[in-house]
């Protein structure tokens, strides 16, 4: 488990750093937010 918390802590570091500075409402926070959105819907599922 802790190897995934790594990738997954990596990839967010990574679109963090990617999407700084976006302008067009598709930043971190909005990535952030589908991520969430996604885990709620994963959890809801099953």
């Amino acid at each position: 488990m802790p190897n995934e918390e790594k990738i997954i802590e990596n990839a967010a570091f990574f679109v963090k750093k990617t999407l700084a500075g976006e302008t067009t409402g598709h930043d971190w926070w909005h990535s952030y937010r589908v991520w969430q959105l996604g885990l709620c819907v994963l959890i809801s599922c099953f």
